[in-house]
């Protein structure tokens, strides 16, 4: 299963998070630390082309690169090609429909435009 969608642009700052297990709000924050944590450790190996697997406290995290956003999935069952492909699919997705507002994102770019997202990835079967 699908746990947490996190898309994290360069520099380490979230800019779309969401829980599928409906947890509370620490343990979410423990899995971005987690997880920029690792990609900033292990950012520079990820490509666009390849998903990387890596385990942290309990959680699998699949992440794939496309720029300078990082695109993760923490999930319950390593090694699932399946999910996998769902990674792309998200990652496509997002950099689609996203493309004008991903061109001129900085740090002053309200999130908020991205709270669509989580209906878009229900809506297209991609998660819970």
């Amino acid at each position: 299963m699908i746990k947490r969608v996190m898309i994290i642009a360069d520099q380490g700052r979230p800019i779309y998070f969401h829980n599928f297990e409906g947890q509370s709000h620490d343990s979410d924050m423990q899995a971005i630390s987690a997880l920029v944590s690792a990609v900033s450790s292990f950012g520079p190996m990820l490509s666009g082309t390849e998903v990387s697997e890596i385990q942290l406290g309990g959680l699998n995290f699949l992440m794939q690169a496309r720029g300078a956003i990082i695109f993760a999935l923490a999930i319950d069952e390593p090694g699932n090609e399946e999910y996998e492909k769902k990674l792309h699919r998200i990652a496509d997705l997002f950099s689609e429909i996203y493309a004008g507002v991903l061109q001129y994102l900085n740090e002053d770019t309200d999130l908020s435009v991205f709270d669509n997202f989580t209906e878009i990835l229900r809506t297209s079967g991609l998660v819970p």
